[in-house]
């Protein structure tokens, strides 16, 4: 699942913004855009670009958040809090001697 994800937006995730403009050309050439509307167009791929990259940062840190918790790894927080009370036993112990 991980892998499709990854597969579905590499297309808008890779958009440049000079890729877009080549693509807006054409699209000029072909008289499917007007002239003066090229630029809002590359304007709204590049704006749909970056939103398609961020949903799929969250897709994948939602998916590896359920693998780290079906495979039982402790996360960086769980890993401080531990250590935090460890070293709170430690500095008690330390203390009581």
């Amino acid at each position: 699942m991980l892998k499709d994800i990854i597969l579905a937006g590499i297309g808008l995730i890779s958009l440049t913004k000079d890729k877009a403009q080549e693509i807006a050309s054409e699209l000029v050439k072909r008289g499917e855009i007007a002239k003066n509307d090229e630029s809002a167009f590359v304007n709204r791929m590049m704006k749909l670009a970056e939103e398609q990259s961020q949903k799929m940062k969250e897709k994948i840190s939602d998916e590896v958040q359920k693998i780290m918790k079906s495979t039982n790894v402790v996360t960086r927080s769980e890993f401080e809090e531990l250590k935090r009370r460890i070293e709170t036993l430690e500095e008690q112990i330390r203390q009581g001697q």
